[in-house]
């Protein structure tokens, strides 16, 4: 399980909102305005002006950090990209290769996750051995 530090808000909210948006939109060009509108039950004009210009009501973080895969306060904490923590309890920033990975896990349909486990965790038992 993730932990989450409570860090000072950001100096401009919506600024930060924008940025999380249009980047997790550009990670994945086949997800449209509508597709979050349609997940979040609100307007495309919604979705626009939580991009444009970083407005979002409260309600709808959770969903659309829901949508992306992210953690709850993804959209408003600057610090939520971390990995669980290691066996000494200290918390280490996902490295652009894992979060593309997860982002290819992303658009697998939820039905072969499962399966997907089980492969990566034979390659990592093969891994082991050779070592």
């Amino acid at each position: 399980m993730v932990e989450y530090t409570k860090h000072p808000k950001p100096k401009n909210r919506a600024e930060l909102i924008k940025k999380r948006l249009n980047e997790a939109f550009g990670r994945n060009p086949k997800i449209t305005n509508k597709s979050l509108a349609d997940h979040c039950h609100v307007s495309e004009q919604a979705v626009y002006k939580w991009r444009k210009k970083g407005e979002i009501k409260r309600d709808n973080i959770p969903q659309v950090a829901a949508f992306f895969g992210e953690p709850p306060n993804w959209l408003l904490d600057d610090m939520t990209e971390l990995r669980e923590p290691d066996a000494r309890g200290h918390h280490h920033p996902l490295t652009r290769s894992e979060r593309n990975f997860l982002e290819l896990i992303r658009q697998l349909p939820p039905e072969v996750h499962g399966d997907l486990e089980q492969h990566i965790k034979t390659l990592v038992k093969l891994f082991a051995k050779q070592k």
